[in-house]
């Protein structure tokens, strides 16, 4: 059974914190990861928010300036945009994972089980830690309420393929 000096259950912001302060010391970490590495803000939450935001905004923009010396609203590319935001953060994706490992930090895709004080298991492999770290941040819940099968988290409206004609936040 490999030994670290921390194991931590989550690859997100939480998770690369400490790894920074990890990396001035000699001190060994596994991250053990079960979605997509980096957590929720760079892949679903505030990153592609921010991306997509840097976009509609001057669109607005248009609209509201339309008539006070803006002669026409600009349009907006949805498809084009939406694709570029996904191209973007695949390669995010494929990198990320590489970027923590390190001679001191190994990395494992998959749900971790804390089986004992010191130890969690991943798949058929279990690993020990004198520290281990919970940092599996969030995930988005669909609420079992009247319409809700209409209702759309974060995660899958940063992915539409179509723009919808209305929305409702």
């Amino acid at each position: 059974m490999k030994k670290y000096d921390y194991i931590i259950i989550g690859s997100g912001p939480a998770a690369n914190h400490l790894l920074f302060k990890l990396a001035r010391t000699d001190r060994t970490a596994l991250v053990i990861e079960n979605n997509l590495w980096g957590g929720t803000c760079p892949n679903t939450g505030c990153q592609p928010k921010i991306f997509l935001e840097g976009a509609v905004r001057p669109v607005l923009n248009t609209y509201y300036l339309t008539g006070k010396g803006v002669k026409a609203a600009a349009q907006l590319d949805w498809k084009t945009l939406i694709k570029r935001k996904k191209e973007i953060w695949a390669e995010f994706r494929a990198e990320e994972r590489s970027s923590i490992e390190s001679d001191q930090v190994d990395t494992v895709f998959g749900s971790g089980v804390i089986t004992g004080p010191h130890t969690v298991q991943v798949a058929d492999q279990e690993y020990e830690g004198k520290n281990i770290v919970i940092a599996t941040g969030l995930l988005p819940h669909h609420l079992e309420v009247p319409g809700s099968e209409y209702a759309i988290t974060n995660d899958e409206f940063f992915d539409l393929d179509e723009l919808p004609k209305k929305a409702v936040v």
